[in-house]
């Protein structure tokens, strides 16, 4: 009876921490395909010469890349969501959500209210607005740090108040 109490204790703890771990790498998976999706925006924006948007959706628990694109029939430009081999619409994991998210506009408050005030910017000069996304599980935390001035993206474990003075910040000296 012992040695069945005691392999159920064991079992027990073993599951509490494989789904914690679990847990864990999910939103670690989610912040690294932020990161990702972040990258390939700038590519695109640069590359397709226009301006596209990193939407992050709080309600739908996702993020998504919209851009501009040229609508044969009706012969005008749509802002359309960017799906390709390189870039989906990703939903966060289980539980995942957007605890807290600041954005910045690069070219000031005009553009800004003209959209949703979830949208970081990719300008095609490489450029994007300055954003901080944290995302989390209740547990733990994963913090998304967009730099404006070459849209560097980096991605940090821990809340956003650990990194906030980060955000407008700019060392055109620092090296990489």
């Amino acid at each position: 009876m012992l040695v069945v109490v005691i392999l159920a204790l064991v079992a027990g703890f073993s599951g509490s921490y494989y789904m914690g771990t679990y847990k864990k790498e999910s939103l670690r998976t989610s912040a690294k395909a932020l990161l990702l999706m972040g990258k390939f925006a700038r590519m695109y924006a640069i590359e397709q010469g226009r301006t596209c948007q990193l939407r992050l959706d709080g309600v739908g628990k996702r993020f998504y890349l919209v851009g501009p694109v040229f609508d044969v029939s009706s012969q005008t430009k749509k802002q359309k969501s960017i799906r390709n081999p390189y870039c989906r619409k990703k939903i966060l994991g289980d539980g995942i959500e957007f605890e807290f998210v600041d954005i910045a506009p690069a070219l000031g408050e005009s553009e800004a209210a003209l959209d949703d005030n979830n949208c970081i910017h990719f300008y095609p000069d490489g450029s994007c607005d300055s954003a901080v996304v944290q995302m989390g599980n209740g547990r733990h935390s994963m913090t998304a740090l967009f730099s404006s001035a070459y849209a560097k993206i980096t991605v940090f474990e821990g809340v956003a108040d650990d990194i906030e003075d980060t955000l407008r910040l700019i060392d055109l000296d620092a090296a990489d």
